[in-house]
């Protein structure tokens, strides 16, 4: 797909050659024309032209003038030249200006279509050249991206851990690599964010993150590899040559160093996770599984350097505590020694070395059981109550830590304390109710919605409601959806269907139905009977206006 523009001062002269020559055979698919110097340009400004077939002698710029604002533009064309005069002068300044070629008018069709074909294989040989260089542009300035992209698939076991699908998928992505390398991964955690994280924002923190772990942890590496786990998880790739292994003490020490420079100067606290063993590429993906096993049981510390072989000395056993008093506590809205006991309780595991992962889950699950009984019987949906932002944040990091299941257990504990006040307040409960069906008057109203708003059971809500209004919530919602329709059909002139959708109703059938059995009339019959009545200015208003 080659095209080509001819500029000639002669308008017959760039007539005849558009129209004689075999464009199609020479591989040319579009033909531009212009007139002068400044037709030329405009061509060349709006279209990306390949081919420039020029006049030399023209009255308003010359083709040695146009072949001059081509180079300034530094445009990519490939320039033919034109002339009636065999003059040196003019050969010299078209070769010093990047001709390509330079023909004598008038010039046989045969010899113009043997100097486009030559231009066709330069512009191709330009492309292929620029698609080159553009690739190796690309890898160039991507080297970095495209090896941590490799190394993550290779961490994340989706290419297979052997040597030689390693080696192929590598070529694959043009990242160097012979196999003759030796890698000792480390994990890194960032387990708290402090105050000043909102302030930095996560690109700045990434940015910062990976160049003080880069500088510290990795240092003479030409493209540092840091993959990313998930947001708060990653691993730093110490790669290693044969003959230059490298000592665990080292890699230990700039661990440390990165941890006291990273939490000093970061908004954020750091852990490492190491093992003091070299492996070879296909060894990675188990284990960066085992450092990853290795964090997450790691509940007792949350900043630090730890190595695989300090953390895997045997596995604590749950032992279930005795909850009755802390549950009774919570059942009695009772939350500083509920909060306090089961503080203590954690605190006690910490001390005595007894827990990890698998206890804070184990203990969770029997923790949760408990509360979500004294929900039950205090009539309250424990999904209305915990399915908040925050309540979804603070049990994802539950497990990360001791504290985090403080934390997280304290939000419960106070939550639950705070919705039941709430509850044995049934006149708030009441209140809140009608409160929302009189400004959702417009919407589906259901008694799930209407028990999910008060965190309450519908049955249970039902009941009180009923004990209390002595109306069901049916009832009273019809009640109140046909009063506001009363309202509308005496103040205003909405039309009935409006005033239907606006009292709750979508099907008008099914409104003026259960308006008639309650006021024993129609819509209509309502609103004509109230302004008749209105005339009447010393009558009192009909029974219902």
């Amino acid at each position: 797909m080659t095209n080509v523009l001819i500029v000639d001062d002669e308008y017959y002269i760039v007539q005849d050659i558009k129209h004689s020559l075999q464009w199609s055979r020479l591989g040319i698919t579009e033909v531009f024309t212009a007139h002068s110097m400044q037709e030329a340009i405009q061509v060349l400004s709006t279209n990306s032209i390949q081919i420039l077939l020029s006049d030399i002698e023209m009255p308003k710029g010359s083709g040695l003038e146009l072949l001059a604002w081509v180079n300034a533009q530094n445009l990519q064309t490939v320039n033919i030249l034109l002339t009636s005069h065999a003059s040196f002068v003019y050969a010299n300044q078209a070769i010093k200006l990047g001709g390509f070629d330079y023909l004598l008018k008038p010039a046989p069709y045969e010899e113009l279509e043997q100097a486009l074909a030559k231009a066709v294989d330069q512009v191709n040989t330009q492309l292929v050249y620029s698609e080159h260089a553009r690739q190796a542009r690309y890898w160039s300035e991507n080297r970095t991206q495209i090896a941590g992209q490799f190394w993550s698939a290779v961490v994340h076991g989706e290419v297979p851990p052997e040597g030689s699908l390693i080696r192929q998928e590598a070529a694959k992505r043009h990242v160097p690599y012979t196999g003759a390398s030796r890698y000792r991964p480390v994990l890194i955690h960032i387990p708290f964010m402090n105050e000043r994280a909102d302030e930095w924002g996560r690109g700045l923190f990434e940015y910062a993150f990976k160049n003080i772990a880069s500088e510290i942890l990795l240092p003479g590496q030409d493209s540092p590899v840091i993959v990313m786990l998930d947001k708060n998880t990653f691993i730093a790739l110490d790669i290693r040559s044969l003959d230059n292994p490298g000592a665990s003490a080292e890699l230990y020490e700039r661990c440390q160093r990165f941890v006291s420079y990273g939490s000093k100067y970061l908004p954020c606290r750091l852990s490492c996770y190491i093992r003091d063993i070299d492996c070879e590429a296909a060894d990675l993906h188990s284990l960066c599984g085992q450092l990853i096993e290795m964090k997450n049981n790691n509940v007792l510390q949350e900043g630090g350097v730890f190595r695989l072989q300090e953390t895997t000395a045997g596995s604590p056993a749950y032992s279930p505590p005795e909850m009755d008093a802390w549950f009774n506590w919570i059942f009695e809205n009772q939350r500083e020694p509920a909060i306090s006991a089961v503080g203590s309780y954690l605190d006690e595991l910490v001390r005595t070395n007894k827990v990890n992962a698998n206890v804070l889950l184990q203990f969770h699950h029997d923790f949760m059981q408990g509360v979500y009984i004294i929900l039950k019987r205090k009539g309250i949906l424990a999904h209305s109550v915990f399915s908040d932002p925050e309540s979804r944040a603070l049990l994802a990091q539950s497990l990360q830590s001791v504290s985090a299941m403080k934390q997280w257990i304290a939000h419960i504990i106070i939550k639950s304390i705070d919705v039941s006040y709430l509850v044995e307040k049934t006149s708030s409960v009441i209140e809140r109710v009608k409160q929302y069906i009189d400004r959702n008057l417009e919407q589906e109203i259901s008694r799930s919605t209407l028990a999910e708003h008060v965190y309450l059971n519908p049955e249970y809500l039902s009941h009180i409601f009923k004990k209390k209004t002595g109306s069901s919530l049916s009832d009273y919602i019809t009640d109140v959806r046909i009063r506001e329709a009363k309202r509308l059909l005496m103040t205003t002139d909405l039309p009935v269907r409006e005033v239907s959708l606006q009292a709750g109703y979508t099907n008008l059938a099914y409104f003026s139905k259960i308006f008639k059995r309650l006021t024993s009339k129609t819509p209509l019959e309502y609103r004509r009977q109230c302004s008749s009545r209105e005339l009447e200015a010393a009558s009192p208003p009909p029974s219902g206006c």
